[in-house]
């Protein structure tokens, strides 16, 4: 299993994006993993896409990515919204974001591997 970071997947769909065919390829290499989206790192691409390149395209991505059988979904209970949380409040790193935390989270609690173009997320996922 594997947690793509929002960027990865905003980029494999903007065409205009510098990390396009980097995105797509790294999509393509996962293609026999289970791919984690967060119900954040939804929110987070629909917000972006339809900010980007138009509501069409994040109304896509979501279908996508709810019909696609490689593709799980992950929407966050209470239980683990307030372990989140707590997670957080914990950080101190104020460069990165609550989404991000989560991500760091997930990685560490379910042994999940997260890819993102974010330095600052990919040295956070070393360190914490």
């Amino acid at each position: 299993m594997i947690i793509l970071d929002s960027n990865i997947w905003i980029s494999s769909l903007d065409q205009d994006d510098s990390n396009h065919k980097k995105a797509k390829d790294l999509i393509l290499s996962f293609q026999k993993d289970k791919i984690i989206i967060t119900d954040y790192i939804l929110l987070e691409i629909a917000t972006v896409l339809s900010k980007k390149k138009g509501k069409k395209i994040a109304d896509d991505f979501i279908n996508i990515a709810l019909n696609n059988e490689n593709i799980e979904i992950w929407p966050y209970s209470s239980n683990v919204f307030y372990e989140l949380v707590d997670f957080y409040l914990k950080q101190e790193n104020k460069n990165i974001s609550f989404v991000d935390y989560s991500l760091i989270y997930f990685s560490k609690k379910y042994n999940v591997k997260v890819e993102t173009f974010d330095k600052i997320l990919k040295n956070s996922l070393k360190i914490i």
